[in-house]
């Protein structure tokens, strides 16, 4: 009986073991691919077409808007990013066209732009124009039409210092099937 209680026992902790080091094995795994997806995530964050790199949303009026770092224009650019005067953004019957004033270099797919009619976000992918760290494109929002300026050297990105979580734990694991 002794030698039973004996095997017993040792069946038992072997199994209580292992079980141990699958359930170890399994933790780290998922602990690991839940931080390879939190750094993907802060990675996609610092990216020059992050939402950290959002420096403004302006709402355009029918007819000409003036855009530049000026604060007499329609458009205000971020002073020190852009020259004070750079163009005219034309709202007509929901269609935008950039006219830029010459010598200011705005490009579109690396090329400078003189005018250009410029598609937004709601047809496909928006046409985007970009000088030194700035790029912007149109964004159509019901009957608003307007243009959505970022900063690949926007403050933010740089100062940006993660996200805080909570610690992993695989209680918290919940296996699921999507029927949609």
């Amino acid at each position: 009986m002794a030698r039973k209680t004996l095997c017993g026992a040792l069946a038992f902790g072997l199994a209580m073991i292992m079980m141990t080091a699958c359930a170890t094995k399994t933790d780290a795994d998922y602990v690991k691919s839940i931080d390879e997806w939190h750094q993907k995530r802060v990675e996609g964050l610092k990216a020059p077409d992050s939402w950290l790199s959002l420096a403004g949303l302006y709402w355009l009026e029918e007819s000409e808007n003036s855009f530049g770092a000026g604060a007499s224009n329609d458009v205000v650019f971020p002073e020190g990013k852009a020259p004070a005067e750079m163009g005219v953004f034309i709202l007509e019957n929901g269609r935008v066209t950039v006219k830029v004033k010459e010598g200011v270099g705005i490009f579109h797919d690396g090329a400078p732009v003189t005018t250009l009619e410029m598609k937004n976000d709601a047809e496909g992918k928006p046409t985007v124009l970009s000088h030194r760290s700035l790029s912007w494109f149109v964004i159509r929002r019901g009957d608003r039409i307007g243009i959505r300026l970022r900063d690949s050297a926007n403050p933010r990105i740089a100062g940006f210092k993660g996200i805080e979580r909570f610690p992993v734990s695989e209680k918290w694991r919940i296996e699921a099937e999507f029927k949609p």
